[in-house]
């Protein structure tokens, strides 16, 4: 139980450090089509960025799943 604890920490230490580090970086150029404000463009590139890392984990999860449930039930066969 308290390696998973540290592991969060670390984890959780690691992705503020991360979203800091991209939220110093000026950029004036938006790659949200959705975002129509130029005060908000350093934030709408992040989230764009958490979305878009998002659907490729889910991707790749759901088709990890899905494979797994494939040979499980060529095993039970």
């Amino acid at each position: 139980m308290g390696l998973l604890m540290m592991q969060n920490f670390i984890a959780g230490s690691i992705a503020i450090g991360l979203y800091s580090r991209v939220i110093e970086i000026e950029t004036s150029r938006s790659w949200n089509p959705l975002s129509s404000s130029l005060a908000g463009t350093i934030y709408s590139n992040l989230f764009l960025g958490l979305t878009i890392l998002f659907i490729i984990v889910f991707t790749l999860y759901r088709y990890n799943v899905q494979k797994r449930a494939i040979h499980l039930q060529e095993v039970d066969y």
